[in-house]
């Protein structure tokens, strides 16, 4: 019996067969010069996909969450400060981590459903920050553009180690919320509005008595 080959939806992350994969050409926006790879979606997740990147909004608050990433990465855990520029070995990383990846090369990390959200991996660092800091205070990574590589590295394990937990932690909470929105609507009393009629006592004239 032939072995069933499968493969991996750009989107939503998930396995697919050969025989489900819509292939189309994505673009790397992130970069100044777009370039174009073939990947493979489920049918409904292309649609999704093409839908959300034209969805200003969307990727408004996406690029917002990266440039908050970047900029934490950078002055509270790396301890660059702010008005110098960070190496983009680390960009690539922290890029990485979106889709679950130690090299993202070439794999689409931009209004995707797979991997973690820039949220989460916001909200990672901020949990592991003080170990980090704790960490990085003693130990000698080296000088140079190796010893920065390998601080960053030492910094991502730190990162991957925890992230999991991190975002069952936020599904669990989401959750949570969705079933209190849930019983808020079904308790929800109904709003009845009842036309009333009020009848006038009397035929309405006037009596008058003649002498």
């Amino acid at each position: 019996m032939e072995r069933q080959a499968f493969l991996k939806c750009a989107y939503c992350g998930k396995s697919l067969t050969v025989e489900e994969a819509v292939t189309a050409s994505i673009d790397q926006r992130s970069r100044k010069d777009p370039t174009f790879y073939e990947r493979q979606f489920h049918f409904d997740c292309l649609k999704k996909y093409r839908d959300e990147r034209h969805d200003e909004q969307l990727v408004k608050e996406e690029r917002s969450d990266w440039d908050a990433c970047y900029q934490y990465f950078k002055t509270k855990l790396m301890g660059i400060d702010e008005s110098r520029p960070m190496d983009k070995y680390a960009a690539i990383c922290l890029r990485g981590l979106r889709v679950g990846l130690k090299n993202p090369y070439g794999a689409k990390t931009m209004t995707i459903k797979a991997g973690y959200s820039y949220r989460t991996i916001l909200i990672t660092m901020k949990y592991c920050s003080v170990q980090i800091q704790r960490a990085v205070m003693n130990k000698d990574f080296g000088e140079g553009n190796y010893g920065f590589k390998r601080k960053v590295n030492y910094i991502m394990a730190i990162l991957f180690n925890h992230i999991n937990d991190v975002q069952a932690r936020l599904d669990k909470v989401d959750r949570q919320n969705k079933r209190v929105e849930k019983r808020v609507e079904e308790r929800k009393p109904e709003v009845v509005t009842t036309a009333q009629t009020y009848k006038r006592k009397g035929t309405g004239k006037r009596r008058v008595v003649l002498d």
